[in-house]
């Protein structure tokens, strides 16, 4: 009986976690121009994500917001497309280049908007990865904005700050669809 008992217990512990779990984009800080207009600003292109505290891009985080866009019903370019493009015009892909040649792929690849996001890191105090020798990172904010490639307007700026048992991302994509009533939610991964 006792057992029985203590198994009662652990399962209302765990179901009483599941609603820290619930993400329902409270987390999320997320503006809309007055401007921003669904039916004028639908085909996107998403930046790889600028790694701020650590070198390099973060496509993984990019593709992930690239699905919540997709489940909202915005057209997103594919990557290689837009890195395609930006190559021949010779534009690095790290969008640290001026509107007017942003401008320019976008006009090639009809867009209306892009997508530029940064990713902060910061070292994990004392943490090293035994095998590699390397400093581990921890996510500190995901921010991202789209701006209007017709106007260089920014249209929305997101962010977000860590989300326990979710992903920053999402907690974004929930916010947004909230705010604009779109799409359907894409499963956690």
């Amino acid at each position: 009986m006792k057992k029985y008992a203590v198994y009662a217990a652990v399962l209302i512990a765990l179901s009483g976690c599941a609603s820290l779990l619930k993400q329902d984009g409270h987390r999320a800080h997320v503006v809309l121009s007055p401007n921003f207009d669904r039916s004028r600003h639908k085909a996107v292109a998403v930046l790889p994500f600028k790694q701020k505290g650590k070198t390099g891009h973060d496509e993984a985080l990019s593709d992930e917001f690239s699905m919540e866009l997709m489940a909202m019903g915005f057209v997103v370019v594919e990557r290689d497309r837009l890195e395609s493009a930006m190559k021949d015009s010779d534009i690095p892909m790290d969008g640290s280049v001026s509107l007017d040649k942003l401008k320019k792929i976008s006009e090639l690849l009809e867009l209306d908007c892009m997508v530029i996001g940064s990713v902060y890191y910061a070292t994990i105090p004392s943490s090293v990865n035994v095998e590699s020798g390397k400093s581990i990172y921890d996510i500190q904010k995901i921010a991202l904005r789209f701006v209007d490639m017709k106007t260089g307007e920014v249209l929305i700026s997101a962010s977000c700050t860590p989300v326990f048992g979710g992903t920053m991302i999402k907690e974004i994509g929930i916010k947004l669809r909230q705010m604009i009533g779109a799409g359907k939610t894409v499963p956690a991964q």
